[in-house]
């Protein structure tokens, strides 16, 4: 099974990614790790984009943690099912501010980051929390499109919070199944 996760910073695709490969054993990328290694040059994300796709062709069955909008075609075009995270700006905004406090309280990042980064509650902070705020409006139109134009006849879920558990599950149990339903849509 090939799986996407894409959705606003907050939304809780790298909790999923987690639960879903602890519970599966399929190998999961998190191009946060990757990402926040690098130093976010256009060099960077051809690296990034290199990285994702390697891991593709490396894995029989994979899932992909992280937005990049520069590397959201190859994951849509191959994976078997996209899921695409639902949540409130405001409740993105509280959890990436917490998880930055937990983080900063607790001495560690999280296991998704790179060992190295760090965040600062500076104006590079502040803008991505004006980005999470955002996020809706500059990329609801944008990721549809892009689905329609790159995999039309692949499964696109918008996720909410109150389905997380069930599809968690059906991806576990029985992800044939769930696929077969979400074609039928």
């Amino acid at each position: 099974m090939k799986i996407a996760l894409i959705g606003s910073p907050g939304s809780g695709k790298s909790t999923f990614a987690k639960k879903l490969t602890t519970a599966t054993a399929w190998p999961v990328l998190s191009l946060d790790y990757y990402w926040h290694q690098m130093d976010y040059s256009e060099t960077a994300s051809e690296k990034l984009l290199q990285i994702q796709m390697d891991f593709m062709a490396q894995n029989k069955d994979w899932v992909i943690d992280g937005n990049y909008s520069h590397t959201m075609a190859p994951r849509m075009v191959q994976a078997d099912i996209t899921i695409w995270f639902q949540i409130s700006p405001l409740v993105a905004v509280k959890r990436v501010v917490g998880r930055s406090l937990q983080d900063r309280h607790n001495g560690h990042n999280r296991p998704e980051m790179a060992p190295n980064f760090e965040e600062h509650f500076d104006r590079e902070y502040w803008e991505f929390i004006k980005f999470i705020w955002h996020y809706p409006k500059s990329h609801n139109q944008y990721v549809r499109e892009l689905h329609q134009k790159v995999a039309p006849n692949k499964p696109l879920l918008l996720l909410h919070q109150a389905d997380k558990a069930q599809v968690l599950q059906q991806l576990v149990t029985n992800p044939g199944t769930l696929l077969t339903k979400l074609s039928e849509l």
